[in-house]
């Protein structure tokens, strides 16, 4: 055991000593939380992910928790990386943050090709293509989708769009100094 790991276990039981004397759902989030960080000092990504889960079920609507659910799932447990983002998508569309929603249309979109979920990824990429049209790599990512499923003529169709439209973005500048 090192010495970060052996502090991590006194920390932990003292914390966990202390939820149970506490009632107050906000002074037991701030505990798990302390939980998790040191947990994640000590190189535990399952105990903090399971501080982070307790968290979200006491207060579900603390978004810089489900975005640290995001990260702390991906690449380790697909189902629940993408319930965590769909969560996410949730709460950014509710907020119409564009910048926060071309990236998790994105990541989501490739998130569910990667799970064989191909229907929902094309749902992602045209909400991507919808919110932002100038966005290259939302056409790109629906050119991706059609090699995936052999549709050449379709994915030839959405990089000749791209790169319209990155010509489009590379003049736009000189013709606004001319």
């Amino acid at each position: 055991m090192t010495k970060q790991q052996g502090r991590h276990a006194e920390v932990s039981a003292l914390l966990m000593r202390e939820l149970e004397l506490v009632r107050d759902p906000l002074d037991q989030c701030e505990l798990w939380m302390e939980l998790a960080k040191s947990a994640g000092a000590a190189g535990d990504a399952a105990g903090a992910g399971a501080a982070l889960e307790e968290i979200h079920k006491l207060d579900p609507e603390r978004v810089e928790v489900i975005e640290k659910l995001v990260k702390a799932h991906e690449g380790r447990d697909q189902a629940k990386h993408l319930r965590y983002m769909e969560e996410l998508l949730a709460f950014k569309e509710k907020k119409k943050d564009a910048q926060a929603l071309r990236e998790l249309y994105l990541r989501l979109g490739a998130a569910y090709a990667a799970d064989q979920k191909r229907d929902k990824s094309f749902n992602m990429y045209q909400k991507l293509v919808a919110l932002d049209d100038a966005f290259i790599p939302a056409w790109q990512a629906m050119a991706d989708h059609f090699i995936r499923e052999a549709q050449w003529d379709q994915a030839r169709l959405m990089l000749e769009e791209a790169l319209e439209r990155a010509a489009r973005q590379k003049d736009a500048p000189r013709a606004a100094g001319t």
